[in-house]
């Protein structure tokens, strides 16, 4: 999925491992998920991935609405990137194995390919926390799940 550079609009920005995209025309730094400055998103503002917060904005009878279209986003965002990933890592695997075998000729990839197969399992798991999230009503747990996301 693409999206375009809020400043310039150029179609370009696909993240693969983190939602801080840099415009590949303008140089503009901003992130996947809310098309914000990426300046904004800093220690001074909550974090760089404040806007992974869930904030409702509308009245009470939008909220459910709103709540599902925000987690939604996300895990589609994510599942997005986890496919991008899996794309990545197959082509990554076998330039790292020709690598390795024009160096040397015991040695093997076993441990970036464990490397690469653990990044892919952490995506699956951020994609599927969307939808606990989205359940989850005990303040003091959704806190630490805002945290933690």
């Amino acid at each position: 999925m693409v999206k375009a550079c809020p400043k310039c609009e150029y179609k370009g920005g696909v993240p693969i491992a983190c939602l801080h995209i840099t415009c590949p025309k303008c140089s503009h730094g901003w992130c996947w998920l809310c098309q914000g400055d990426w300046s904004k998103h800093g220690s001074n503002t909550g974090g760089y991935y404040q806007c992974n917060a869930y904030k409702p904005k509308l009245n009470e009878k939008q909220k459910s609405v709103q709540k599902l279209k925000f987690y939604l986003n996300r895990k589609d965002t994510h599942n997005n990137m986890l496919k991008k990933q899996l794309e990545h890592s197959e082509m990554s695997l076998k330039k790292m194995n020709e690598i390795l075998e024009s160096v040397t000729n015991n040695e093997s990839g076993d441990f970036f390919e464990y490397a690469l197969r653990s990044i892919c399992e952490s995506r699956r798991a951020i994609v599927w926390t969307y939808p606990y999230g989205y359940f989850l009503i005990h303040k003091p747990k959704r806190r630490f799940y805002t945290i933690f996301q």
